[in-house]
């Protein structure tokens, strides 16, 4: 007789965020600090500001941008012994960040928030039959959502103009799946990662400002 054995050489893969629960600054700090530096840029032009007394509100809208391709996704495979075909999508892609903070004094202010950096698409055909789910899994490029804590310092220049830099940490949750045409898997993935931004309000009125704002974000594998 003659036995056919059939194997799943294509799969569809999807990183987003999860829900997430919050944790002290401090934890967050010390365990960013352990983790070893890969970086993510998340641009998020603009910011809406309402500030009535030391407490303040923040919205800011943009997108993300992930520098990873079909070239940069098969060479990462590559590295790990596995041949494949690769597709990514949506490597901009919307983001925002919510925010609530506190005004210590001129200069010094802290906030805590929530970011979402957005979905990215990954496809794989044509995988060699040592490209486990797991291997795919590590390679994919990471995005998600989850809880910010950050110090924020800012110093007034003349007619309303006050640039920022922000330091903190950022509670990721990301949330993969991978599907073939047999079955879909999935996998989630925490991890803590330190931020650092920059940016350059104006205050449009007595409670209002509009900031311009570039943050950086530590993630696997590819720059955002």
């Amino acid at each position: 007789k003659v036995t056919a054995q059939w194997r799943v050489s294509s799969y569809q893969g999807e990183t987003k965020g999860g829900s997430m629960g919050w944790l002290s600054l401090l934890g967050l700090a010390l365990l960013a600090l352990r983790r070893q530096w890969r970086w993510a840029l998340a641009l998020l032009p603009l910011s809406l500001n309402a500030q009535a007394t030391d407490w303040y509100g923040s919205v800011e809208l943009g997108h993300a941008n992930t520098s990873v391709d079909a070239a940069k996704l098969q060479q990462q495979l590559a590295n790990a012994g596995i041949s494949a075909t690769t597709t990514v999508d949506q490597q901009s892609r919307a983001g925002h960040r919510l925010a609530l903070g506190y005004q210590l004094n001129q200069w010094l202010a802290v906030e805590a928030g929530w970011v979402s950096l957005g979905e990215i698409y990954s496809r794989f055909d044509k995988v060699s039959a040592n490209g486990s789910p797991a291997a795919l899994y590590a390679a994919m490029p990471q995005s998600g959502d989850g809880a910010e804590l950050s110090v924020v310092t800012g110093w007034d220049l003349n007619n309303g103009w006050r640039p920022t830099l922000r330091l903190g940490a950022w509670h990721n949750q990301s949330d993969y799946r991978l599907q073939s045409p047999e079955s879909a898997m999935k996998d989630r993935q925490n991890s803590t990662l330190l931020v650092i931004g920059a940016g350059l309000g104006y205050q449009i009125s007595e409670r209002w400002t509009v900031k311009l704002q570039v943050s950086q974000y530590q993630t696997d594998h590819y720059r955002t």
